[in-house]
């Protein structure tokens, strides 16, 4: 039997798109150092999940004395449907940012490693952008077409925020699929699963029109038992073009399960990337 392969992690190599970088000098150190890399990586990201923080990217470079981390998140205040994840900034700040992750870290390296970490929040860089005037418009538009579902969604506000970062920055779509599986959740909104998600459809719909975003295209499905049906239903949406089966195609992919008292349902996200000029670097 033959096994199947991730057509992404080829493309990889084409795009040198690597969240981590390892200096080893023998080959029997590459799976010691890429393990060590992966487990990092989930105790990173618990953390984060833990204090509603929703992580872009994380990059690791790691030498024998060294650890480099770069971290940037997207932050979600709490509103009144959700009032158990009170949570203030500045606590998050000083406990998480600085003393939590080198306590865990320091345990998991027996104090060996020397840390450099970077973290950024990308809301903060998006308050400078208020400056342009086009950005100010476009983002009254967008409230004041959708501003008739606030009363019944409480977190359009953050949403419309979070999908001019996702739409506006490159390898996005595993913000994307966390964000829509940690909404599916919560308690309140079990039986309006396909609400929220034509909502997402007619704000990407106006965002890919508008030539705002590096996206030219994007795909999302949702598979489970969605409004708490009693068989498991399939939704997709697609807007612009998708591109699959070409193997130059600039695609990132991600996927993410939230589990609801009914069942679990499966969240997949596909975003098309055309610009073939842009840096190898991902910047954050």
């Amino acid at each position: 039997m033959s096994s199947k392969i991730n057509s992404n992690l080829l493309k990889k190599n084409n795009y040198c798109n690597w969240n981590q970088f390892n200096d080893f000098k023998t080959k029997e150190e590459i799976s010691f150092y890429f393990y060590k890399n992966s487990v990092i990586y989930k105790i990173l990201k618990k953390l984060f999940t833990n204090f509603k923080l929703y992580v872009l990217k994380i990059k690791l470079f790691q030498t024998n004395n060294l650890l480099h981390i770069l971290i940037s998140y997207f932050y979600m205040k709490p509103n009144n449907a959700l009032k158990h994840n009170k949570i203030r900034p500045k606590k998050i700040e000083h406990s998480l940012f600085i003393k939590k992750i080198i306590k865990i870290l320091n345990n998991y390296t027996d104090t060996k490693l020397d840390f450099y970490i970077i973290i950024q929040n990308i809301q903060k860089y998006l308050l400078k952008l208020k400056k342009f005037i086009n950005y100010c418009k476009l983002k009254k538009n967008l409230y004041l077409k959708f501003r008739k579902y606030e009363t019944k969604f409480n977190f359009l506000k953050t949403s419309l925020k979070l999908f001019l970062i996702i739409l506006k920055k490159p390898n996005t779509a595993t913000l994307l699929s966390e964000y829509i599986s940690s909404l599916f959740k919560f308690k309140i909104y079990k039986k309006e699963h396909l609400k929220i998600f034509k909502l997402f459809k007619l704000i990407i719909k106006i965002l890919l029109t508008l030539n705002f975003s590096i996206y030219n295209g994007l795909k999302l499905s949702i598979k489970g038992r969605i409004n708490g049906f009693a068989r498991a239903k399939t939704r997709t949406f697609q807007s612009g073009i998708m591109p699959l089966n070409t193997f130059n195609a600039r695609i990132y992919y991600a996927k993410n399960t939230a589990f609801t008292k009914n069942g679990t349902i499966g969240i997949k996200v596909w975003m098309y990337e055309q610009n073939k000029n842009l840096s190898k670097k991902n910047d954050f």
